[in-house]
Order: structure tokens, then C-alpha cells, then sequence
């Protein structure tokens, strides 16, 4: 799956590279994401870093609401939001920017389903959001 992103798309940029990094760590360390990784792809033909990001947000989101097929899994949820503030404390800054923008903005608010995931969002993701 990685060689399929290096073989196919070449980043030039340092931000691209940076933000792209992050994914494949990302898809290391979460397999579950393959998946909507693979669709992603399909479906942009290309790897876009911002959608694929909202991408993930929705599915953590699923599961934290009972909705997703690893709905059971919470501590999974858990794990991906460490490690997006991970990335965020660590990160450049325009894997911040991707946080901040892709991530961040994309968490439902009060009167949405699925505002649950709050009560799991690290120091820095709640600030974030709640500066909006």
C-alpha cells in the first residue's frame, strides 16, 4: 500500500512531504484506515492529505457513537487521538496547519451527533477547537 503511494504520486514540496509522512504513519500504525485509504485514492486519484484527514475524523467519530464497524474498539479511538496530538505537539508547521484545519475543524460541536469524542480530545485538540 505505501510503494503504491510512492510509486504513483510524487511530492515535491516540503509541506506535502511533511503532511504526507504524518499519513503514513498514520496507516502504520492504524490498519484499520487501509480501507478508506484504498477509497480515498480510488476516488481522488491522488492522496489529498486535508480530505483524507476529514476522512478520519468521521470514522473516529463512528467510533465513539456506535455507528462504525469497530464501534467496540473505543481504546482504538483513543490511540488515534493521541496520536494526532502527538503529530501536533511534533510536527511542523504545516502538519499544525493540517490538525488545526482537517482535524480539528471537522469535530462535531454541541448540538451535533457524535459530540461525545470530546470527553477523549487531548489538551491540545479541545484548546484548538474551543478557540475555534
Amino acid at each position: 500500500m505505501y510503494s503504491l503511494v510512492r510509486r504513483r504520486y510524487s511530492f515535491t514540496t516540503a509541506t506535502a512531504v511533511s503532511c504526507q509522512r504524518q499519513a503514513w504513519g498514520l496507516l502504520k500504525d492504524f490498519p484499520q484506515l487501509d480501507g478508506l485509504y484504498v477509497e480515498h485514492v480510488e476516488f481522488y486519484e491522488e492522496f489529498l492529505s486535508h480530505v483524507f484527514l476529514a476522512d478520519v475524523v468521521r470514522w473516529l467519530i463512528s467510533l465513539f457513537s456506535g455507528t462504525g464497524k469497530g464501534s467496540a474498539d473505543g481504546s482504538t479511538g483513543v490511540r488515534l487521538i493521541n496520536f494526532i496530538e502527538d503529530a501536533y505537539v511534533y510536527g511542523d508547521l504545516a502538519v499544525k496547519e493540517l490538525i488545526r484545519v482537517s482535524f480539528v475543524e471537522n469535530l462535531p460541536h454541541s448540538d451535533q451527533g457524535g459530540f461525545e469524542i470530546h470527553g477523549h480530545l487531548t489538551w491540545n485538540l479541545r484548546e484548538i477547537f474551543e478557540r475555534g
